[in-house]
């Protein structure tokens, strides 16, 4: 373990800056809102600074998502040159997790994926073992939650990606049916309660930070992580899980959350993405430091090798917490049912309340106010 201190980890996403770009984007984006009306279909400005851009048509909604995935894949090809394994069955599931969590978070049941692969050299193509296990990992995960892919595209981009490195998009669509299942068209209101389904891992954030790392580690990616039984690198390449079946299930049992959120960046501060101006008090949270279990292992190295505080890793990290969700207390009770079947480890971690805007971490007496999630 370190005993003095470290300079800062590099992060690959600084949120300071980006942030100020979405939101011109967005307003620029405004501007745009009204022509998919010659159409028939009505763009919906409520989804503008949400995870998914919306659009109503006659007898539902449609929801599209493109996201994306470099420095994992980039960690996946440095344990290959390492020791010749292969992890991208697991890319596969983390880059298809970025954009269908994502959808499902309004209400989506998502049908459509198209993937887009920009390679550093038309090398990249030729490695046929990890070719076959990326594109059977696609597919897996697409008859998994019923998704049809229908293609995409693959670019040789030389002297702009790095050489024998990629970086990899997906594009999902899918549908709100019934339209009352738009979460959207609800309130958050004081009481509600928050239910929090586990990650699996790092998922698809802070990876930049955790590469960081690697030269500071006794073995570097080889190093063993306490409390886990792996190395640090196939901790690190977990694959991510895919709520998809949770809310499908959810809402054909007439429990559509009143509000959803994909926690990957800006950590536990996600929890608070509505526009709403309530506060979200977490009680409950897997113990990293106390008793941590293979589940959040992970994130105790990090936070205690990288010398990160509690307000930095639970801003940057989900900590063990995959997606929130925000649901009427009358139906908690069946709620928990649903998504413990599904994930056993899901929990009920606090409650909504007046505001100010805020996200109150109880356990560790920390609070994110409203002013640190700038998205909109």
């Amino acid at each position: 373990m370190v005993d003095q201190p470290l300079l800062p980890l590099k992060y690959g996403v600084d949120y300071s800056k980006l942030d100020p770009f979405k939101l011109i984007a967005q307003k620029a984006a405004d501007t745009t809102n009204s022509n998919a009306e010659r159409l028939g279909h009505k763009f919906m400005p409520e989804s503008r600074g949400e995870s998914a851009a919306v659009f109503e048509e006659e007898d539902r909604y449609s929801v599209k998502v493109i996201e994306g995935l470099g420095t994992k894949n980039a960690i996946a090809d440095l344990l290959k040159m390492a020791d010749g394994s292969e992890h991208y069955r697991a890319i596969a599931r983390c880059l298809l997790a970025t954009a269908v969590n994502d959808g499902v978070s309004l209400g989506a049941d998502i049908y459509f994926v198209a993937l887009v692969i920009n390679a550093g050299g038309n090398e990249w193509f030729t490695d046929l073992e990890r070719a076959q296990e990326f594109c059977s990992g696609i597919a897996e995960v697409c008859n998994e939650i019923g998704a049809t892919w229908g293609g995409g595209e693959s670019q040789t981009l030389t002297e702009v990606v790095f050489p024998k490195s990629s970086v990899h998009n997906i594009a999902v669509e899918g549908e709100i049916k019934p339209k009352s299942n738009y979460t959207l068209l609800r309130k958050i209101e004081p009481g509600d309660q928050i239910v929090i389904l586990p990650s699996n891992g790092i998922q698809t954030n802070y990876l930049t930070a955790c590469r960081d790392l690697i030269p500071r580690l006794p073995k570097g990616l080889s190093t063993m992580v306490e409390f886990d039984g792996r190395t640090y690198g196939e901790a690190l390449l977990s694959p991510s899980y895919i709520y998809q079946v949770v809310v499908r299930d959810l809402n054909h049992n007439n429990l559509a959350p009143v509000y959803m959120s994909h926690l990957t960046g800006h950590g536990l501060i996600k929890v608070m993405r509505s526009t709403a101006e309530v506060g979200y008090v977490i009680e409950d949270l897997p113990e990293i430091d106390r008793n941590p279990d293979q589940g959040v292992a992970i994130f105790k190295f990090i936070k205690d090798w990288g010398q990160l505080s509690n307000e930095e890793a639970y801003s940057k990290m989900n900590m063990g917490c995959g997606f929130a969700l925000i649901v009427r207390k009358e139906k908690l009770a069946e709620t928990l049912k649903i998504c413990t079947k599904h994930f056993p480890r899901s929990w009920h971690a606090g409650y909504v309340t007046n505001g100010p805007k805020r996200v109150e971490l109880k356990s560790i007496g920390v609070t994110f106010f409203e002013d640190a999630l700038q998205i909109r």
